[in-house]
């Protein structure tokens, strides 16, 4: 290439002698004031540097090496360019000084733009050497890509001045290269933690998934387990009712609609069951279960009563005669021998049958008609069917007798309160009382509730009886706390049903009867049933909740009984539940089902922050068993049956044991 500066390569070098030896000494200049300056010119007495120096003039080689080196800088010098891209593919140079005009083939700015191709080229600060500096000799130099030149000759200081300039756009590229490579770093760490952030949501977010996949799956199975029968799988009392209601409430819309309900007894299971051992019975119940399943027509219903009956829903029969063609297929399944092991078991069933009609209005009152159908069956020797027909009228009779007698009992008071203790089993102590109503009725003597509670329901007389049972518990409790230390902080659980709950006065009355008795109204507790809590899930809820802001604990009764209450378990203001004593009575015998299912509601209370207590204890063995799953109250016979007001005082005082 032709050389852009004319005359350069006749350029000679001029130095001033500093050392007053002759020879040739650069010095850097004292710091100044500024900061900067010396924040600069600190980082560039600390700093070394590699440089590299092209020159074809050995003389002026030497020269340059000797005034860079006075700087510290660790110098290499090469004669042409060849070497010089020799070295550079060998070494890291910061600086070069670079001739402008080489001996060989290959000038200055050919070194320099080969130079910038290479890697280790790109960084380096270049300085063009050169001779007469003209306009487009500097052009060409800054297109090869030279940083500063210098103009030959030239003097020590001038040669320092270039040379710091050098450095200084060294030092600048080398931060930059710092700056860059600790950017690359930061980037590396920060795209590490979101990478590991993502892994943690991600772990997170499973396992989230997987808890509440498990608690809803716990939640079905607990909702499953509470309306089906364990030992069979078919649907239990419970689910059976609410599809006989559902199919009541449908027949009530369609005159031209009929069902049919059946209940079968097994014929002497009870003595089956003591021959073959309860295991044994239990495989004989399964089977039947699954016989029973294959008389059915689509759209009917089995399920299992209780011990050994099972009932069966018809859906939209013609007449009587398709409900009497089932009973004789069931009849039919029961004629082959049951195979249990090796034993064989011949057994037959008793059937009743109740057909729709227009008087029936509660699901249990069509269930009652079939059974009191299939007592008949059994009373008239077995193995066959009744139909619940007008000469079973008999009890539809002293049911409206018995309708008359409760008029009148309200009239004359006769109405008695009994109180069953509650009992803490860790303390060992009465912790409340549940107040049940009998009826002293003039002929028949002390009924329970049983007998006419159900009547009182279905003619709305439950709501003054139930009006004066809240105003006499309410009364007991306060004489108890006024006779006894013992009773001051005892709770009264009172029974409140579905038709008192739809009362509009029942707050009014409530708190009537808190201010004239003057009980705290933390002592009293109000009970009702899960089916309660179905009737009107939206007016159920806001009667519960003025009842909180009263300050009235609130617990359900017959808990594990009802239909689709855990769904508003959680949005209800309840205190206790009360395991139905269904889930009680065979607990002691063996860790079954029943037992899973009082585990699983005790957990359900504990985790809801709800006491529990469980009904229906008549033997030590269960009080050992619901210990064992962590159930502290408990309520039955064992203790005390119920007993009048006077008798309860006195309980409150006499020291439990067991």
């Amino acid at each position: 290439m032709a050389n852009p500066f004319p005359g350069a390569k006749g350029g000679s070098i001029s130095t001033t002698d500093r050392g007053g030896s002759g020879g040739v000494t650069v010095q850097r200049e004292s710091p100044k004031q500024s900061t900067d300056v010396e924040t600069a010119e600190d980082l560039r007495a600390n700093a070394r540097f590699k440089s590299l120096v092209v020159e074809d003039n050995a003389a002026t080689r030497l020269l340059i090496k000797r005034l860079l080196t006075q700087l510290h800088h660790d110098v290499t010098l090469c004669p042409d360019a060849a070497s010089a891209i020799e070295a550079f593919g060998q070494d890291t140079f910061e600086l070069a000084f670079i001739d402008c005009v080489l001996g060989d083939s290959t000038d200055g700015l050919d070194l320099c733009r080969r130079l910038r191709t290479m890697p280790k080229g790109k960084e380096c600060v270049v300085t063009i050497c050169t001779g007469a500096v003209q306009v487009d000799g500097l052009r060409e130099v800054m297109k090869a890509g030279a940083d500063d030149y210098l103009a030959k000759p030239f003097h020590a200081d001038q040669f320092r001045v270039r040379v710091e300039v050098a450095e200084n756009l060294a030092l600048t590229r080398r931060r930059q290269r710092e700056l860059e490579s600790e950017r690359l770093r930061l980037r590396m760490q920060l795209e590490a933690r979101v990478r590991f952030q993502r892994r943690e949501l991600h772990t997170k977010t499973a396992q989230l998934r997987e808890e509440m996949s498990s608690r809803h799956q716990a939640e079905e199975q607990l909702r499953y387990d509470s309306f089906h029968d364990s030992l069979t799988g078919l649907p239990n009392r419970s689910l059976f009712l609410d599809r006989l209601g559902q199919v009541l409430k449908f027949s009530q819309r369609r005159q031209n609609y009929k069902y049919a309900v059946l209940v079968i007894g097994v014929d002497r299971f009870r003595g089956v069951n003591e021959s073959i051992g309860h295991d044994g019975g239990d495989e004989l119940l399964v089977q039947i279960a699954r016989r029973l399943e294959h008389c059915l027509r689509p759209g009917d219903s089995v399920a299992r009563l209780a011990g050994d009956e099972f009932t069966v829903l018809l859906d939209d029969v013609r007449d009587l005669s398709d409900a009497t063609r089932v009973a004789n297929r069931i009849q039919e399944q029961f004629d082959p021998p049951f195979l249990l092991g090796d034993v064989k078991v011949v057994i037959s069933a008793s059937i009743g049958i109740a057909l729709s009609q227009p008087g029936y209005e509660e699901p249990m009152d069509v269930l009652r008609d079939a059974d009191v159908a299939m007592s008949r069956a059994k009373a008239l020797g077995k193995a066959r069917y009744a139909i619940f027909d007008s000469g079973m009228q008999l009890q539809a009779t002293r049911r409206l007798k018995l309708e008359a007698d409760l008029h009148q009992a309200i009239e004359r008071s006769e109405f008695v309160a009994y109180y069953q203790p509650i009992v803490s089993l860790e303390e060992r102590r009465i912790r409340g009382f549940e107040a049940l109503i009998r009826w002293q009725h003039p002929e028949r003597g002390l009924l329970p509730p049983s007998e006419f509670i159900p009547i009182a329901e279905e003619t709305g007389l439950i709501i003054p009886i139930g009006q004066w049972m809240i105003g006499e518990a309410c009364r007991q409790l306060r004489r108890w706390e006024q006779a006894t230390k013992e009773a001051r902080d005892i709770e009264m659980s009172i029974n409140v049903s579905s038709r008192q709950f739809s009362d509009p006065q029942l707050i009014d009355v409530i708190g009537e009867v808190l201010d004239q008795t003057g009980v705290n109204e933390r002592h009293i507790r109000l009970e009702i049933t899960e089916s309660v809590m179905m009737d009107n899930a939206a007016t159920i809820t806001a009667t519960l909740l003025q009842l909180r802001a009263l300050d009235i604990q609130l617990g359900i009764d017959d808990f594990g009984t009802g239909y689709s209450s855990l769904s508003y378990l959680h949005h209800l203001p309840i205190d206790t539940l009360k395991i139905d004593r269904s889930f009680i009575r065979d607990l002691h015998q063996s860790r079954g089902p029943d037992h899973e299912i009082v585990r699983t509601i005790v957990s359900l209370a504990s985790n809801l922050g709800m006491a529990c207590v469980a009904e229906g204890v008549e033997l030590p063995e269960q009080i050992h068993q619901i210990q064992e799953l962590g159930c502290s109250l408990a309520q039955g016979f064992y203790f005390s049956r119920p007993v009048c007001g006077d008798i309860a005082e006195r309980l409150l005082g006499a020291p439990l044991d067991w």
